[in-house]
């Protein structure tokens, strides 16, 4: 069998199509998918055989931060009926991101990140503090994805294999062709190939080691090893005129050493723009009041109207119980206790109130949401929804023709 999940799982909370290849020159009985929520009692049912060796399960979905134990049993057809297993794990995370971009420019340059007209290259660009905080990093937060803005032009043939490395500095420029930022002061965050996507866009690195920036400016650092070299890919920068932020070096003969770089080929105003993908804070108990979806429209006063609202558990924990809260004009009413099960991220369309009648004229609704699963709600600012409606004395019945001239009714 060859599993498709094991380890972590980030961001899915199922559910899980569970494959495997099953095979015996007697056939197969039976094959059965066995699992238990943190070391819970077993769940299983039967797989089912959807082509030639292949059998699938479902596990059904389950909240984040869950591990999930499972085990494959197949009995094979001949008269022994042989019994084989196969058991794998895995466990569900929830990890929250946050592109930020910096740099906006539309001009273009082949030095930074890499210049694969040359055979080798080592290169720095540093990205200030300031404007890192102008696009919404948070000091403390962790970078698990780096992005380059390729223009489309050029290609990474024999200059596809990076090693990455990142550091916090102080340092706001380059002052010289040595004034390289020191390795000692940087942190491996990536080494692997680097793939251009089929046409201009942004290049995705997931880092292997994700980096913590702490509020200070940002060095990336790219060291590209592979001999030879290939058509100059062309990226996207932003000047930083009169502070050079990019240097670079680049040989076809000398493979320059990060630990003691040699004097750069260049320093550059054209910095290559770059988006950091940020984990940003989640919360364990979280319910998001998306909107009121009932009633809309124009109301009339002499019908019922049942209240409902669009809700989201983005929280961590499963949500088993929150109240909403609401008010009329003004005037609060009695709070309902929703005690449906919700999984994170998950949205649910709940009726809080029914049977409502309204007076004529403007009304508001305004309600929020409190106590998810009995706790203080630590992100009180995605809790509240309003609507504006109009209700009218009464409806009209009958048939109604009317022109410029003459109303008339039958």
């Amino acid at each position: 069998m060859s599993p498709i999940y094991q380890d972590t799982v980030l961001n899915n909370p199922g559910p899980y199509t569970i494959k495997a290849s099953i095979t015996d020159a007697s056939g197969i009985q039976t094959a059965r998918l066995i699992w238990s929520i943190n070391n819970g009692a077993p769940d299983s049912v039967d797989m089912t055989n959807t082509s030639g060796s292949t059998y699938e399960a479902i596990i059904p979905a389950q909240a984040y931060n869950t591990r999930i134990d499972y085990t494959v049993k197949a009995i094979d057809a001949s008269p022994a009926n042989n019994v084989a297993t196969v058991s794998k794990w895995f466990f569900t995370k929830r990890v929250l991101t946050q592109d930020i971009t910096i740099g906006t420019g539309t001009g273009t340059t082949q030095y930074n990140p890499v210049y694969n007209l040359y055979g080798y290259n080592y290169t720095q660009q540093i990205y200030t503090a300031s404007e890192i905080t102008a696009a919404g990093g948070t000091p403390g937060g962790q970078i698990y994805k780096i992005k380059f803005h390729w223009n489309g032009s050029g290609n990474l043939t024999n200059g596809d294999v990076w090693t990455i490395y990142m550091g916090n500095t102080t340092k706001t420029s380059f002052s010289s062709t040595t004034d390289w930022v020191p390795l000692s002061s940087m942190t491996e965050v990536y080494t692997g190939q680097v793939t251009l996507p089929p046409s201009a866009g942004w290049v995705t690195i997931t880092l292997t080691t994700p980096f913590t920036w702490d509020g200070n400016n940002l060095v990336i650092a790219v060291d590209e090893n592979v001999p030879s070299y290939g058509s100059t890919a062309y990226w996207y920068c932003t000047s930083t005129s009169p502070n050079y932020q990019a240097i670079y070096y680049r040989s076809d003969s000398n493979n320059p050493d990060p630990a003691s770089p040699p004097s750069a080929s260049g320093r550059s105003y054209n910095r290559p723009n770059v988006q950091l993908t940020f984990e940003i804070p989640s919360h364990d108990n979280d319910v998001q009041f998306i909107a009121i979806t009932e009633p809309s429209g124009v109301l009339y006063s002499t019908n019922q109207y049942n209240i409902k609202g669009k809700f989201k558990n983005i929280g961590n924990n499963a949500l088993t119980s929150f109240t909403i809260k609401y008010k009329i004009n003004g005037v609060e009413q009695t709070p309902f206790t929703c005690t449906e099960t919700i999984l994170t991220d998950e949205v649910r369309e709940i009726t809080f109130a029914t049977d409502v009648t309204f007076s004529t004229g403007d009304i508001e609704i305004l309600a929020w949401t409190e106590s998810p699963n009995g706790s203080i709600d630590e992100n009180p600012a995605d809790d509240t929804a309003r609507v504006s409606l109009f209700c009218c004395s009464a409806g009209y019945a009958g048939t109604y023709t009317i022109d410029s001239s003459q109303p008339t009714a039958r």
